[in-house]
């Protein structure tokens, strides 16, 4: 694997993508953790005129595979930031673009991508209550995927705030997003592939924790009162 240190995607992103152990390390040697923030590396302030995190006021990590994955079951134990964290996500997905060099078929590229996202925003309505109450401060899941650069395939869960091992299972008849807790699996949400569209490209495996300064309504209001952390650990990918 690797980490990012480059800034990419700008439509979304709200923070540069730093390699330096400020910003992301492994401090039990087997689990990540991320920290987003609003220093660069040494330290100092970000600041978009110099540059020092690539043009953004804030600064974070991102780890990705170098070779792509396919179908198969991909599993991370998460432990998002601390709330409030309104308009950040922290991200485990497969994800694969032409920007990144990679086509489908007949040569074509395409924007596939299958996501497990926990966002730090405040219950909205629409969130499904199914795993836990949405009054209060939970923990809002995400699953959602692009087909050839098609979204709009959202399904938020409220969950009790917490470390939960999460997973996708994909295969070329459907995809089914699960969490664990003390009382075993739970399946978030599933998508038939025999009746609808449904990715079909290897990507990338991404963990990322990211702040979105744009305002878009999926994610909330961003407002900075970190650092704020995600932990990754027991990741798995086919």
């Amino acid at each position: 694997m690797c980490a990012s240190n480059n800034y990419w995607n700008q439509s979304v992103f709200g923070n540069g993508w730093l390699s330096d152990p400020t910003h992301f390390s492994f401090p039990s040697g087997s689990s990540l953790t991320l920290t987003l923030n609003d220093r660069d590396a040494t330290g100092a302030p970000c600041d978009p005129v110099t540059t020092n995190c690539s043009a953004q006021s804030f600064a974070s990590a991102e780890y990705k595979t170098f070779c792509y994955h396919g179908y198969g079951t991909y599993t991370a134990t998460i432990t998002p930031p601390q709330q409030p964290s309104s308009g950040t996500v922290t991200g485990f997905f497969t994800y694969t673009d032409g920007n990144d060099g990679t086509v489908g078929a007949n040569n074509t590229a395409w924007h596939d991508e299958i996501d497990i996202e926990l966002l730090g925003r405040a219950p909205q309505p629409g969130d499904s209550a199914a795993f836990g109450s949405c009054a209060g401060t939970p923990l809002i899941v995400q699953a959602n995927y692009f087909v050839k650069g098609v979204g709009n395939h959202e399904k938020a869960f409220c969950l009790p705030f917490g470390t939960y091992t999460y997973s996708f299972a994909w295969t070329a008849g459907s995809i089914v997003w699960s969490f664990s807790d003390s009382n075993g699996s739970h399946v978030l949400h599933q998508v038939d592939c025999m009746t609808t569209p449904c990715p079909t490209q290897p990507g990338r495996v991404f963990m990322n924790l990211w702040a979105n300064t744009t305002g878009d309504a999926w994610v909330g209001p961003f407002t900075y009162n970190g650092p704020w952390s995600a932990v990754f650990a027991n990741v798995s990918a086919p």
